[in-house]
């Protein structure tokens, strides 16, 4: 019977590199770009999925007031926005 497992005497990880142990065939480039490409969009749409407004941005106008209420000191206590908002808190 041959070997099995090809006897490599490498510097590289066998977990990072298995190909180069001869335990997984080496992926050619472009079935690595594409597996990137799908990686990327499949994050995207869980991302869209768990957050609807992800990837668009604030307008310029709010984002500005948002400054300015973080530069602030007043604060509203989180009691008073759930009794104005009619929650119990």
């Amino acid at each position: 019977m041959g070997k099995v497992y090809k006897n490599k005497k490498s510097k590289d990880c066998a977990l990072c590199k298995p190909h180069k142990h001869g335990w997984a065939p080496k992926k050619k480039a472009k079935i690595i770009v594409a597996e990137k490409e799908m990686d990327k969009e499949i994050i995207e749409v869980i991302a869209e999925v768990i957050d609807p407004d992800y990837g668009l941005e604030l307008r310029p106008e709010f984002e500005e007031a948002l400054k300015r209420s973080l530069k602030s000191k007043e604060r509203i206590p989180v009691e008073k926005v759930a009794k104005k908002l009619g929650l119990k808190w």
